[in-house]
């Protein structure tokens, strides 16, 4: 009966963390085979060794992502092509199919209309929405907000502007409490939250009742499928 009454919320998602699995550091796990073990250590903490690249590649729409890895490789030293890092980063996005069995059951109903709100590059959010079919989840495609393309990241308050100025452009009677962010890191939800939205801090990987927690804010129970 709540589900009747439309009072209507936008319901926006993280990636990595939340709709799909981390690249970082899985991606890397391949490459070990190739390396003597003293060298493992070094690969899986790659990433977070180089954060000015990771910055610059989900920011600068120009950086692409052969310059990313390009430059990682060559600064690390390592004899590993371009090809066998994209090769390895994309075997690594994998939906998390029980947040993906809620957001499906959100995204049938018209009371609830769907987004995306993603540190990440326009490159590998494409990729992992073609290879997982998530735009069927998200039809809006102005609420699909990839920071690489606006230029500004999470926990930045300027992402979370871009993010409701459009949603403000599709429904003028929107405010920030009928607006819910989810997303696995605790400086993002801190930030989410000042900002003024709904924010649940939640990671796919280890939690399961994310139909249970937006069903305490909607006042609509999401935990059958049956709406």
């Amino acid at each position: 009966e709540a589900a009747m009454s439309g009072e209507r919320f936008w319901i926006i998602f993280d990636a990595g963390g939340i709709l799909v699995s981390d690249a970082f550091p899985d991606c890397f796990y391949e490459l070990l085979d190739s390396f003597h073990e003293d060298q493992h250590a070094k690969l899986l903490s790659m990433h977070a060794r180089n954060p000015d690249l990771w910055k610059r590649y989900k920011l600068d729409p120009s950086y692409k992502e052969e310059d990313y890895w390009g430059e990682m490789v060559a600064r690390e030293g390592l004899n590993v092509s371009v090809e066998v890092m994209k090769k390895n980063v994309r075997a690594r996005f994998v939906a998390y199919q029980p947040t993906l069995n809620v957001v499906s059951t959100l995204s049938s109903h018209p009371q609830f209309t769907l987004g995306v709100c993603s540190n990440n590059s326009t490159e590998w959010w494409d990729f992992a929405d073609k290879s997982l079919g998530l735009s069927q989840y998200f039809k809006d495609k102005s609420l699909v907000i990839i920071s690489q393309e606006v230029e500004c990241a999470k926990p930045d308050a300027a992402i979370f502007q871009v993010l409701f100025d459009r949603i403000l452009a599709s429904d003028k009677t929107a405010s920030k409490d009928k607006v819910i962010f989810i997303d696995d890191k605790k400086a993002n939800i801190d930030a989410a939250s000042q900002f003024g939205l709904i924010a649940i801090h939640y990671d796919s990987r280890k939690q399961s009742d994310l139909a249970e927690k937006l069903s305490a804010i909607v006042n609509v129970d999401l935990t059958n499928n049956n709406l």
